[in-house]
């Protein structure tokens, strides 16, 4: 700046402040051109945008040392401790990791375990019943002249206790085999008869 007040000014306020406009890129195209060729005959604009250069390299100068404000550097100074070892810690983490897994999955098929027993307690319900109609229908054929078969619906039916070891032994045996108690469901024959082993 002090250049500039030393000099004398060859060019206007207004040459110089549409020279930095030119400079700046602020322009549009068509008077970007129209001011290109005012500085083919005119040196007093060509001086403006010299002028104009100068003015903007100084100010692009001056942000970048502005942007480049030191700061002060905080160190940290740790005590001197001991250290201890960080593989005993990983070792700790990683068994407990393991045994967390292993309850997790001691859990899971706990569950899934009872799941399954739910099913087959459910088919142990229904060859149940399949032996106990089997069974009724046995003892009713022989009386069925005699009695009403209205009246024996509404008691309960008593179920010996051979009837439900039978059962019991079917399922303990294997629950996907109904070989039994599809031979008991077709024998419509007495009770010694249903049950075979």
């Amino acid at each position: 700046m002090s250049e500039m007040t030393n000099r004398k000014q060859k060019y206007s306020d207004d040459q110089f402040w549409q020279a930095f406009q030119f400079v700046a890129g602020e322009l549009s195209a068509d008077q970007s051109e129209l001011f290109e060729l005012q500085m083919l005959d005119s040196p007093a604009m060509c001086e403006a945008v010299a002028e104009a250069v100068r003015l903007s390299s100084a100010v692009a100068a001056e942000s970048n040392k502005a942007a480049t404000v030191l700061s002060p550097t905080v160190v940290r100074c740790e005590a001197a401790m001991p250290r201890r070892s960080t593989s005993g810690k990983s070792a700790v983490a990683i068994v407990a990791t393991v045994c967390c897994c292993l309850l997790l999955l001691l859990v899971v098929s706990i569950d899934s375990g009872s799941g399954s027993s739910v099913a087959a307690t459910d088919k142990a319900t229904v060859e149940a019943e399949l032996l106990v109609s089997a069974w009724a229908a046995g003892f009713t054929d022989d009386f069925e002249d005699d009695v009403n078969l209205a009246e024996t619906d509404q008691h309960e039916l008593d179920v010996p206790d051979w009837m439900l070891a039978a059962v019991t032994l079917t399922d303990d045996e294997d629950p996907d085999s109904n070989d039994g108690v599809d031979a008991q469901a077709d024998d419509r024959g007495r009770p010694e008869n249903s049950l075979l082993f």
